[in-house]
Order: C-alpha cells, then sequence, then structure tokens
C-alpha cells in the first residue's frame, strides 16, 4: 500500500514538472506590442500541406473547414499517398492542389515522405501541416499563425481528441507521454527548432504545428 501511494506521489510531481510549462494556444498573448509587430502578409506566405492515405470522409470536412477561415490562404496542397478510395477526386474537386506522391525512398517513413514532397512543392514562405482528421474553428488558422508571428518559433498543437470509439480512449496514455515530451523541451511553452529538413519557414502541424 505504501508502495503504491508512493508512486501516485511520484507521478504528481513528475506531472506538474512536465507539464507546467506546457500552455495552451488560448492562453498565448496575441496581442503583439506595436513596436514588435512583423511586416508579415499572411494571406501571401501560407501554404496549407495535407498528407493523405484513403481520408475521403476527414478530407471533405477539413478542407471545408478551410474555405470558412477568417483569413485567405495563399494555397492548400494535399499529398495523395497511395489512396485507394476517392481522396484525390475530392481534393482536386474542393479546390486543393493535388499531389501524388513519388515511391517512397528506403529509410523514410510515409507521413513524413508526404510531408517532405508537399513542403518542396510550396511556393508560400510559411509552411503549415496538418493531418487530414483535424478540425478547425474558422479562427484556428489565424490564432496558429498569429502565435508564430509573435514568438518567431514553431507553433506545435495538440488538439482535443473527440473520441468516438471506446477502445480510442486507449489514445489517452501515448497522448500524455507526448505533452509530457513536449512540455520538458518547451522554453517558455515554445520549441525552438534550428534546423528543418524543408529549407523554408516551416509550420508542422500533425495537428496543428509550425516551424520557423
Amino acid at each position: 500500500m505504501m508502495l503504491v501511494s508512493a508512486m501516485m506521489v511520484l507521478g504528481l510531481v513528475a506531472s506538474g514538472i512536465l507539464f507546467h510549462r506546457f500552455p495552451g494556444l488560448d492562453a498565448v498573448n496575441l496581442e503583439e506590442p506595436k513596436d514588435r509587430v512583423r511586416n508579415f502578409n499572411h494571406s501571401a506566405n501560407l501554404s496549407i500541406i495535407i498528407p493523405a492515405r484513403n481520408e475521403e470522409e476527414n478530407l471533405t470536412l477539413l478542407l471545408g473547414d478551410l474555405k470558412t477561415q477568417t483569413l485567405d490562404i495563399h494555397e492548400i496542397i494535399c499529398v495523395d499517398d497511395g489512396s485507394t478510395d476517392q481522396t484525390a477526386k475530392i481534393a482536386t474537386a474542393l479546390g486543393a492542389r493535388l499531389i501524388t506522391a513519388a515511391p517512397r525512398p528506403t529509410g523514410w517513413l510515409g507521413k513524413s515522405w508526404a510531408c517532405q514532397q508537399g513542403g518542396e512543392a510550396a511556393t508560400g514562405a510559411l509552411l503549415l501541416f496538418l493531418d487530414a482528421d483535424v478540425r478547425l474553428s474558422p479562427t484556428g488558422i489565424s490564432k496558429l499563425l498569429k502565435a508564430h508571428q509573435k514568438t518567431g518559433r514553431v507553433v506545435s498543437v495538440m488538439p482535443y481528441h473527440q473520441i468516438e470509439k471506446k477502445t480510442e480512449a486507449l489514445s489517452l496514455f501515448f497522448n500524455c507521454i507526448q505533452m509530457a515530451a513536449n512540455g520538458m523541451a518547451c522554453r517558455r511553452g515554445l520549441i525552438k527548432i534550428s534546423k528543418s529538413r524543408i529549407k523554408k519557414t516551416a509550420i508542422p502541424i500533425r495537428s496543428a504545428s509550425m516551424a520557423r
């Protein structure tokens, strides 16, 4: 009993250490002082890249959300990674620029390779990577860009997970591990990446993430 209690106490202490620096997006002060605001044309610089494989249902919803954003988006690129459903046709019909993923080189994972190709094809200076199953509020992209503009650092967002099946609750454990690892790396709640395989200003977003 004492061992269980000790483990619980240790877990609580560890949680405080790992998570206390991990902020929510709404916690970021998006009101930038005038003397620090950068001359940055959001709509002319943002390329959104969506790696997708058999995502016909999710892609329809995400592209619909992107059409309702409060700012203009320079381009939306969908990288079709070997889909066998209507993913490619839906991407084209809803206005996304379609790229068919080339054969994956040795040592690459599927999604990483799809993101790499999308990043190389993008014409914007700022890259935003979104999973196809992400949903966005009308101000979602605007908040991400303002947070990036304020800090000049990577902005990586862990989205709210809407559970449809009871078995999906098991993912809580792995999500907590990921958030804790990010919390350990955070400096004032933000992660700075000095090098990127894609030599552009990048916003990785598995859920939503930005890099400079």
